[in-house]
């Protein structure tokens, strides 16, 4: 969608300079990029930073005297749990209103959603592809099942994945992944009207020691039909579709 990161950033600070007075900002203070934006004084509305829900072990969350256990992972889901809960108290809902609704919450379709979930490995897909949401989805699933071996596989398939001014800015968000695997179509390529990317290329932007390319279907399919998963999660990321590839009907054995 944005040819430039910086194109994509700015779309906040147009975002912000629409924002009336009467309006609220909620953001992430730990994101120094959005800080920066913050700082600039570009709205005239009231700001207000959030950080993260403090969670205890098993991921429970304790008020007063009632406990709240979660099913979500990942720190980048518990930030936006704490934005929405800033929001919902500003509305007049109270704290244990909010965490005993979201102790039934699962997550949202292709978001870190459970394709398969067994004793000693699974397999997720997740909508994530612009550079931050991978780097914050694969570091999600490393931090979970530290004693795994993860296999984190990315599809190119917007605009902006697929730009090579936009494609180095996946650099070290693969770095927790034990595997990082990319899979792009040249027909998308050329549905887009862009130029080609050589392996060569893309290899040197992304960085990872153990890092495998594929530009067809049949070769992913191969790939991932040869890897041992005992002990192994399998993380797949994409806002397309790998081409129609289904764990089920593509006889990958997980």
């Amino acid at each position: 969608v944005f040819p430039t990161y910086e194109g994509y950033v700015d779309q906040f600070r147009q975002f912000l300079k629409e924002m009336s007075a009467e309006g609220k900002v909620f953001y992430y203070g730990q994101d120094s990029g959005l800080k920066k934006l913050i700082n600039e004084k570009n709205t005239k509305s009231r700001c207000i930073p959030y950080n993260e829900v403090e969670l205890g072990e098993d991921r429970s969350i304790s008020l007063g005297t009632a406990n709240y256990n979660m099913q979500l992972i990942g720190s980048h889901n518990y930030q936006n749990m704490k934005a929405a809960q800033r929001i919902c108290n500003d509305l007049g809902i109270s704290g244990k209103q909010f965490f005993r609704a979201m102790s039934a919450f699962i997550g949202a379709d292709k978001r870190l959603e459970f394709i398969k979930n067994k004793k000693d490995r699974a397999v997720l897909i997740d909508y994530a592809h612009a550079p931050s949401k991978v780097e914050a989805t694969v570091k999600a699933v490393k931090m979970h099942w530290p004693k795994r071996t993860l296999i984190a596989v990315l599809e190119l398939h917007t605009f902006s994945s697929l730009n090579k001014e936009f494609i180095p800015h996946y650099r070290h968000a693969f770095d927790p992944a034990d595997v990082a695997v990319l899979y792009y179509s040249p027909q998308t390529l050329k549905m887009k009207n862009m130029p080609d990317i050589s392996y060569e290329w893309l290899a040197q932007q992304i960085a990872h020691p153990k890092l495998k390319i594929f530009t067809e279907k049949d070769e992913l399919v191969k790939y991932l039909s040869g890897v041992n998963y005992k002990n192994t999660n399998l993380l797949m990321m994409t806002s397309g579709t790998f081409d129609g590839f289904n764990l089920s009907k593509d006889g990958v054995k997980v």
